[in-house]
């Protein structure tokens, strides 16, 4: 699965501009972007809990932490 509904209107945009064309993207780096946007999306979604806070929560700091602890442990290089 590609990360962006759209990657395929993008493609084809990019394809009919001969400035663009050269620009597209291969399927492996679609691949790339889409193992980014998973990673990445555990730290987006707690970033939006934590900026909804008017205090700062310990408690919510802390599960906080423990999760996006256990995510980057899930990754190996």
């Amino acid at each position: 699965m590609l990360p962006f509904p759209l990657f395929h209107a993008l493609d084809a945009t990019m394809m009919s501009d001969k400035t663009l064309r050269d620009l597209v993207l291969s399927d492996a780096e679609w691949e790339i972007i889409e193992e980014m946007v998973q990673f990445l999306e555990p730290f987006s979604q707690i970033t939006d809990r934590m900026s909804k806070q008017h205090v700062p929560l310990m408690s919510l700091s802390a599960a906080s932490y423990v999760d996006l602890y256990d995510h980057l442990e899930s990754y190996t290089v």
